[in-house]
């Protein structure tokens, strides 16, 4: 296996190789907005699309990311970029996502993903707080329809200001099926904010039904959690949250994944 100078895979992104055409669209999408104009990996991983070949297309789509997670002078003499596991220290560094370099790509990205849904929950629990009874139960409602658990509804109900938010986080560490469901809730929101649609395997889940309590007048802003100074941040946090998702859902069994789904 081919590694970087830290003795760590290069090739970080297969999960880009088993991945539906309309998810990659998507990370396609997130490259493409900040991207103009378009750098040839994108035009090639078009064309690959158009050919009908998944399998190029992600891994396209891969090298174009790990282009931006670059500076000028290293990709001079490395064209393709620093390896995908360099560019996700990188963005755990900016976002203050604790890891060290030494840990596996997916353990940073769950770190990462883990860091936004805690800054998320601060705010989720300030509105839920500052809301009128009948918005808290409309919240609550729908966190209950969406499938959400008693753990979960407890912190937000039961809790106010640091403990309230201390409660989230601790479900968000535990790492188990209800802080994937967060995640997948709060990097939705944020892509649907930089490119106008969410992701497609949410769609048609119960998931939806709690999305408005981010969208609503109470909802966190995505753009303080979405928006960089810097051009190739804009690219690489959006892009590395959204693969540390992709990942995260590839990783679920059947019956957690069809425990998402609408009664027939």
């Amino acid at each position: 296996m081919q590694t970087d100078d830290d003795g760590m895979p290069r090739h970080d992104l297969s999960v880009l190789k088993s991945t539906a055409f309309d998810e990659l669209d998507i990370l396609r999408d997130l490259i493409r907005e900040k991207a103009k104009p378009w750098p040839a990996n994108l035009k090639f991983a078009n064309f690959a699309r158009e050919q009908g070949d998944s399998s190029l297309y992600g891994s396209l789509l891969g090298t174009e990311l790990c282009a931006f997670g670059g500076n000028t002078f290293a990709n001079v003499l490395r064209p393709e970029g620093p390896p995908y596991h360099k560019v996700v220290c990188d963005v755990a560094k900016r976002v203050k996502a604790p890891f060290n370099k030494g840990q596996p790509v997916d353990v940073i990205e769950r770190s990462i993903l883990r860091t936004l849904c805690e800054e998320e929950s601060e705010r989720l629990v300030e509105r839920y707080a500052n809301a009128s009874p009948e918005q808290r139960e409309e919240i609550i409602e729908s966190l209950r329809q969406a499938g959400f658990g008693p753990e979960t509804i407890a912190a937000l109900r039961g809790q106010r200001g640091s403990a309230g938010t201390l409660a989230f986080q601790t479900i968000f560490r535990a790492g188990g099926f209800e802080a994937y469901k967060w995640a997948l809730i709060v990097v939705n929101q944020g892509v649907k904010f930089l490119i106008g649609r969410g992701l497609p395997f949410l769609a048609n889940t119960l998931l939806v039904k709690a999305l408005w309590v981010f969208t609503g007048p109470w909802g966190f802003l995505a753009s303080t959690a979405w928006s960089f100074s810097r051009p190739a941040y804009r690219v690489t946090v959006p892009c590395v949250r959204y693969i540390a998702v992709l990942r995260w859902a590839q990783e679920q069994s059947p019956g957690d994944l069809q425990g998402l789904l609408p009664s027939p």
